[in-house]
């Protein structure tokens, strides 16, 4: 089991931290899961999780965005709609296409590091689509809006990574970046899905060591802004290998999982949008700013004393995993493609 981030909020509807994510994990494990009969069981109980903990806070516009979506492809799901404008706008909502992508930002203001840690990790817009495209045989309404939906989203979201100030609130915009590319790729065609496949491996494990490693950061240090003068690398030299090894196979350093796919996203895009394709190599390289700008705001500068806390060798062996699983997934990636 992956190390959650656990913080100091008050428990949800008497679930401790630990349980509240346990709970996440398995709705989000039947999106993926359960049988397509059952899927949409899977989504409520998912989005019902979400909505519990978001309407905690009290906070009625956050609780109304999640509420609309996850109510609306689940509608569309239910009531079997196939035709129409209905299943592509549940498709952009579902993945956080702009403006939808208000109920991500939604869930990372109102959150625990560790429950959006899983949300990001299960991706409901990829499990949604997965099921529509399997149960309808590849068949989406407005599939050429949807892809340039979800390119123009990721560019969107790799500016927002580009401002943020908060290493975690630019490691999110760098995750949901990526997220968009591998639905844009989803969208494509076959080969496009190929391409998801793989690239949601390297998310979910990136999503988990970056995350991790910022939110240890800022527990020990403080470290909730982006500055030179942090210098934590002489600190945490185990959190700085696994930041920085993962972070730059997580953007598409030639090695991990993450270079592999995006090469074959490439080729899914180039045959179905110029325009497209040329927004996703925008995007894609500057995903890789967006990392070193987060890795120079945690780790650069002046050396900082070591950390009274010694660091966690459990967390350090996940981490290795993790880093693992992804240069597998880079050298064969034959491992984690489907057979023809």
């Amino acid at each position: 089991m992956v190390p959650v981030m656990l913080d100091a909020a008050a428990p949800v509807a008497g679930l401790s931290p630990r349980a509240s994510v346990v709970l996440g994990l398995g709705a989000a494990a039947g999106l993926w899961l359960a049988p397509t009969p059952l899927f949409l069981v899977a989504w409520v109980a998912f989005f019902g999780w979400l909505l519990a903990r978001v309407a905690r806070s009290r906070h009625l516009l956050s609780a109304a965005l999640v509420g609309v979506a996850g109510l609306l492809p689940g509608v569309t799901w239910a009531l079997g709609i196939d035709a129409g404008p209905l299943p592509p706008v549940a498709v952009m909502v579902a993945g956080g296409v702009l403006p939808f992508h208000l109920w991500f930002t939604a869930l990372e203001h109102r959150l625990r590091p560790s429950e959006l840690q899983v949300v990001l990790v299960a991706q409901p817009g990829v499990a949604f689509l997965h099921r529509w495209v399997t149960e309808h045989h590849d068949h989406l309404p407005g599939q050429r809006w949807v892809l340039a939906g979800f390119v123009v989203t990721a560019l969107a979201q790799t500016g927002l990574g580009l401002v943020r100030a908060s290493p975690r609130r630019a490691l999110t915009a760098l995750t949901l970046s990526q997220s968009a590319l591998l639905l844009a790729g989803a969208v494509a065609h076959e080969a496009g899905w190929q391409a998801a496949r793989l690239l949601w491996l390297s998310l979910a494990a990136g999503a988990v060591v970056l995350h991790s490693v910022a939110h240890e950061l800022e527990r020990k240090y403080g470290a909730t802004t982006l500055a030179p003068a942090h210098g934590l690398a002489a600190a945490e030299p185990m959190l700085h290998r696994a930041f920085v090894g993962m972070g730059w196979l997580f953007v598409g350093l030639p090695g991990g999982v993450a270079f592999f796919a995006e090469d074959l996203l490439f080729h899914a895009l180039v045959e179905t949008s110029v325009a497209a394709t040329f927004a996703f190599l925008g995007s894609v390289a500057l995903n890789a700013v967006v990392f070193y700008r987060v890795y120079l705001g945690l780790f650069a500068g002046p050396a900082r004393r070591p950390a009274v806390t010694p660091p966690s060798r459990r967390g350090a062996w996940v981490y290795l995993a993790l880093l693992a699983v992804v240069v597998a997934g880079g050298l064969c990636p034959q491992l984690f493609l489907r057979a023809p």
